[in-house]
């Protein structure tokens, strides 16, 4: 069941035992009630005819004192009766009057009935207060019907004047009675029904702002902190929506920063692993690297010992030994060059220079190795500054030339290009032979890895040069790649324009 129904519910069953409780009250002591509040007014009543009475200078049988004391029953609602000393009745009243009070009877202190039949019984047991009775007037209308009463003493200065008798009949209570209970009935129908119709509508409105807290609540249990308490009230439910409202920023804060953090985690997780196999794997390449020169090295010194070599052959073997020995050689200040960019302990410099002049210097010790392979070699490159460390500029642009010429195919074609693209220079080189795989464009970027692995120990590649080149951009952050054209593959790396030039 919803909150609204059990809210609407309770209320109904409160105010429908209110309506019964009311009720019964009623029917339980109105009756009595209103019988003790009617016999208070008869006191008054009394009391007030008294006064007048012993006030009066006019006899008990006169015109006026009659009209004074009917005065008094019209404005008191009773009905009034004047009796001489004797308790004869003295005037006519209203209705058919009572002849004589000595058809009366009281009760004593005993509680034993006593008939007021004698003059010296009524001054005996009617004194001056007045005292409370219950009689059957035979004499009226309807027969046998109970009346309640007050009769009493009236004195002055110690002379009994007469003795005044008020009284109202059992039927106009119980009608008046009647009649209450009756509209008593139906203002509290009439009143249930309208607090109900309220409460319908006000259950719903109480109800209202706790259900968008629920649903807002479910939102964040879901982690949508998207939606948001509107406050309305000041009251503890607009304290309520503000505390969800505060809630939920803090809790999508946290959320946010749970999953950077866990991000984060996750990538130094992923990189600690990474770090791990590539420190794994560089020390088994490098091992595997220098194992081979060291080997042949080894092989070849000891063959020198052999006897009955000529000097051919020591010649030859000297010379095998000390080609190995250039491999280790460049092979170790790789690894050291590999090691300084990768570590941070290199410094880079910040220069202008001519890179017409470093394509220049860097070509000059190829242009030997060009002639022998019998390659054809295009450098179309502009006379522009640009701005970095030329030696290591010149390492990248070294180490995508000796790619291209240990790679070009027997179409023997090399071809440089520089251009300016935006606010950089780029320098594209390429020659003509196989394309290079995409899975092998991602991987020719690590460290000892060699597509041909036969073809890289003829050329003497330590499969550290486009890592290095590598490390090199990254530090410098600029674009560097490859890709594949119809007749061969373009190695690419990004140069910054002097500072004069960013200026302009």
């Amino acid at each position: 069941m919803s909150l609204n129904k059990k809210l609407m519910l309770t209320f109904i069953g409160v105010l429908i035992s209110f309506a019964a409780l009311i009720v019964l009250v009623d029917n339980l002591f109105a009756d009595k009630f209103y019988l003790h509040e009617k016999q208070r007014d008869l006191i008054n009543a009394y009391n007030s005819a008294r006064d007048y009475v012993i006030e009066s200078d006019d006899g008990i049988n006169t015109i006026g004192m009659i009209s004074g004391i009917m005065s008094v029953s019209q404005n008191t609602g009773t009905i009034i009766y004047l009796f001489d000393d004797n308790g004869e009745n003295v005037t006519l009243g209203p209705g058919v009057p009572i002849r004589s009070l000595k058809g009366l009877i009281v009760k004593d202190e005993n509680n034993k009935q006593i008939r007021l039949d004698n003059a010296e019984k009524l001054a005996t047991y009617v004194d001056d207060s007045g005292i409370q009775v219950e009689f059957i007037d035979s004499d009226d209308v309807e027969k046998d019907v109970t009346n309640i009463a007050v009769v009493g003493k009236v004195s002055k200065e110690g002379v009994v004047l007469g003795y005044l008798l008020v009284y109202t009949s059992y039927i106009s209570i119980r009608g008046s009675m009647g009649i209450f209970n009756l509209f008593t009935l139906y203002v509290t129908a009439i009143v249930l029904a309208v607090s109900i119709i309220i409460v319908f509508f006000l259950s719903r409105r109480l109800v209202k702002p706790i259900k968008e807290a629920e649903i807002k609540t479910r939102k964040m249990a879901n982690l949508d902190f998207s939606s948001k308490l509107e406050i309305e009230s000041k009251d503890e439910i607009g304290q309520l929506a503000i505390s969800i409202n505060k809630m939920s920023d803090e809790l999508e804060k946290s959320i946010k920063k749970l999953t950077e953090a866990n991000t984060k985690l996750e990538q130094d997780i992923k990189l600690k692993e990474r770090v791990n196999k590539l420190r794994e794997q560089f020390i088994s390449d490098v091992s595997h690297e220098l194992k081979t020169p060291i080997s042949i090295i080894g092989g070849y010194a000891e063959a020198l010992k052999l006897e009955g070599l000529t000097q051919d052959d020591v010649n030859n073997y000297t010379d095998i030994i000390i080609d190995e020995s250039l491999k280790m050689n460049k092979l170790v200040r790789d690894l050291l060059k590999f090691t300084q960019i990768e570590s941070g302990f290199l410094s880079l410099d910040e220069e202008d220079f001519q890179i017409k002049e470093l394509v220049e210097d860097s070509l000059r010790p190829n242009e030997l190795k060009l002639k022998e392979k019998e390659i054809s070699l295009t450098v179309d490159v502009d006379d522009q500054t640009v701005n970095g460390d030329f030696e290591m500029m010149q390492t990248v642009f070294n180490n995508f030339f000796m790619n291209a010429l240990n790679h070009v195919d027997e179409r023997k074609q090399i071809t440089i290009i520089g251009k300016t693209i935006k606010d950089k220079y780029r320098i594209s080189i390429k020659n003509t032979g196989e394309n290079i795989s995409s899975e092998n464009q991602k991987l020719i970027w690590e460290s000892f890895y060699k597509i041909d692995k036969s073809r890289s120990r003829k050329y003497g590649g330590s499969g550290l040069g486009l890592a290095i080149v590598k490390s090199i951009m990254n530090t410098y952050g600029n674009d560097f790649g490859t890709y594949n054209e119809e007749d061969g593959v373009v190695f690419y790396y990004e140069l910054n324009l002097n500072k004069i030039k960013e200026k302009e």
